[in-house]
């Protein structure tokens, strides 16, 4: 009987020390992580695919067919790109080690944009048909060590500003002769002699609207006066969000069709993707309460 009792006490306890065992296996699972909720939330428009990541664009609008005005695009291996706020995907324009480029709206003229070297050497091209292509131009220009276009969300006929590779901007008067050259001449600064080169230049969306890129989180903000809110794209019809974003631009040009007023372009960090959305419709509902 005895036995008996001292078989029931080691199976008792067997028992206990196992499911302490379990038991000692068994982890909490954490509870998920809330979502960042954006401020505010943009559906995309349209998007482009790209043979590379975009680092770097600009604009070349056409006032009398908008529709067929090109955005220049500058991949990261340095390599000229060209479309249209109606294309699925891009055409070459030129192989080389660009670093960057800066377009200009003229008015009834062939579209003309200026690339620049890691030399600070600038090249130019002129749209040479109907097909949207581009050719090469001469270029004169005055003996400056260039660093960068300064990027403006206004395309300019009459001039642009530089940076040069000690860190001053210059104003560029900018004649085109009968499509065929280009000259650049240091013009009068004027009121706008202290302008610095900065990106967000690019990143206008208005007098009151302006945008921001912070590369190290891949996100936008948008600034009134010093409120700062986050900015998201999310999924429009049959087009994808922006995951991480690596450049970002925009244009008050009209683009044509629903970009009449402008587009804001923005390209995936690692993709080679860009996402159009029209200007008119960021503005009215990043000014919406």
């Amino acid at each position: 009987m005895q036995k008996m009792m001292r078989i029931k006490t080691h199976i008792i306890l067997a028992v206990i020390f196992g499911l302490s065992a379990c038991q000692a296996d068994i982890k909490v699972s954490e509870a998920p992580k809330a979502e960042i909720t954006a401020d505010i939330t943009l559906r995309a428009t349209s998007d482009i695919q790209t043979p590379l990541p975009i680092k770097a664009a600009s604009f070349v609008p056409n006032n009398v067919a908008t529709w067929l005005g090109h955005i220049i695009l500058l991949d990261e291996k340095g390599v000229l790109h060209r479309a249209t706020t109606e294309s699925a995907k891009t055409d070459v324009v030129a192989i080389g080690k660009y670093v960057d480029v800066v377009g200009f709206g003229r008015e009834n003229k062939s579209g003309v944009f200026l690339a620049l070297t890691p030399q600070g050497q600038v090249k130019a091209f002129v749209q040479i048909d109907d097909e949207g292509n581009f050719g090469p131009m001469a270029v004169s220009v005055s003996n400056l060590n260039i660093e960068r276009f300064c990027p403006s969300s206004t395309p300019n006929s009459d001039f642009i500003w530089l940076e040069t590779k000690d860190k001053q901007s210059h104003k560029m008067s900018v004649e085109v002769f009968e499509d065929t050259s280009v000259t650049l001449k240091k013009a009068e600064q004027g009121e706008n002699a202290d302008r610095s080169c900065k990106a967000d230049n690019a990143l206008r969306l208005s007098a009151t609207y302006a945008m921001e890129l912070d590369t190290s989180k891949a996100g936008l903000t948008v600034h009134s006066g010093d409120t700062k809110k986050t900015l998201d794209i999310s999924d429009g019809l049959s087009i994808g969000k922006v995951k991480d974003v690596g450049f970002a631009t925009v244009t008050t040009a009209n683009m044509g069709s629903v970009y009449n007023e402008g587009v804001l372009l923005i390209a995936e960090r690692d993709e080679g993707r860009l996402v159009l959305i029209s200007r008119a419709y960021a503005l009215k509902e990043i000014s919406s309460p």
